[in-house]
């Protein structure tokens, strides 16, 4: 940051920045006479060299300078679990202590974490994109996770404009770019027991529940118990069925969940019951599930996290972990609805 000097009148040295994490650096500076830094433009590594040249040369005059810097350099609030990118703002929650609030950053200011209360001091009158906090949920309900719903394939969270919040109880909708127009709206009343079970697919959102999984179609207001097509005739709770140890220790919480082309996959690991690491596959097309096991070993599934490759050479193919046997596993599909097979991948 420089204070001004005459307008466009040449360049500055800085000291050259070589954080590997960092691959521009932005220049502002005051109008000659002025207080107020303005931007003046970025300086980038060199494509040769890899590291940031040594001098600027400003050629802006006063009267197109750009926005002002940041002022505010709130940190992020600390004891925070989960992290998401939604419509140019970071979203985070899981805080120790306050664990129904969903904490936001600045507009295109991921390291700016100013904590306006939405409902209580809305920065309107200042800076509309500022960032703050919204109390989702009730106290002792915290947030699970958060998924955007809309658009293809939307928890990159660039297309769409509602984020959904799924907490212990119940479902929360969040919309809106700025301060201008932010609104919070309590959605469909079931809540999600695992935050490694809520996917997006297109439009469609699926997680688990306290019931089992539940399928909520793009902006609706109820969800499909989709669990009753595994479990018509199911007379204890679905969590009852993850308490399965003395104890009652509870293990929703380990249910792992990912979409893989037309097929919802959802596999309970970490038990000790009559469940335990069982898989399941829900096929959307035609409202049927299957249960999936590993026939390369002959067991059960035992999957404990899913994630579909979308680089070349494997386009397409799904892969999981599996804690217990420490292998990256790959799955196939065939032709048939039912048929699926499955390798591990060495």
């Amino acid at each position: 940051i420089v204070s001004g000097w005459p307008t466009g009148s040449g360049g500055i040295t800085a000291t050259a920045v070589h954080s590997s994490q960092m691959n521009q650096v932005g220049i502002y500076r005051t109008e000659v006479g002025g207080a107020v830094y303005k931007f003046v433009g970025t300086v980038g590594r060199s494509v040769t060299t890899g590291v940031f040249p040594t001098t600027y040369h400003d050629h802006v005059p006063d009267t197109t300078l750009g926005a002002n810097a940041p002022s505010d350099h709130d940190l992020m609030p600390t004891s925070l679990k989960r992290l998401k990118e939604f419509n140019n703002r970071l979203y985070a929650w899981g805080h120790l202590t306050y664990g129904e609030r969903l904490y936001f950053s600045s507009l295109d200011a991921p390291d700016y974490w100013p904590l306006y209360q939405y409902g209580i001091d809305d920065p309107i009158e200042t800076d509309t994109t500022l960032g703050g906090y919204v109390v989702m949920a009730t106290p002792g309900d915290p947030i699970v996770t958060c998924i955007s719903e809309g658009g293809a394939y939307g928890n990159t969270g660039n297309t769409g404009s509602g984020l959904l919040v799924l907490t212990k109880q119940r479902c929360y909708r969040w919309y809106g770019m700025d301060w201008t127009d932010f609104v919070r709206v309590e959605g469909p009343g079931v809540g999600c027991v695992s935050a490694m079970s809520a996917v997006n697919a297109g439009g469609v959102c699926v997680w688990v529940s306290r019931d089992g999984p539940v399928l909520l179609n793009s902006g609706a207001g109820f969800v499909m118990p989709i669990y009753k097509k595994i479990w018509p005739t199911l007379l204890a709770n679905f969590l009852d069925t993850l308490k399965q140890d003395t104890a009652g220790n509870d293990y929703s919480g380990n249910v792992a969940g990912g979409w893989w082309g037309e097929w919802y996959l959802m596999s309970l690991t970490g038990t000790t019951g009559t469940v335990n690491e069982k898989g399941y596959a829900y096929h959307l097309p035609s409202d049927t599930w299957i249960e999936m096991s590993n026939t390369a070993l002959a067991t059960r599934l035992g999957a404990n996290d899913f994630s579909s490759w979308q680089g070349p050479g494997d386009f397409g193919q799904l892969y999981y972990s599996d804690p217990v046997r420490g292998y990256l596993w790959r799955l196939f599909t065939t032709t048939t609805v039912s048929g699926v097979e499955r390798t591990y991948w060495p």
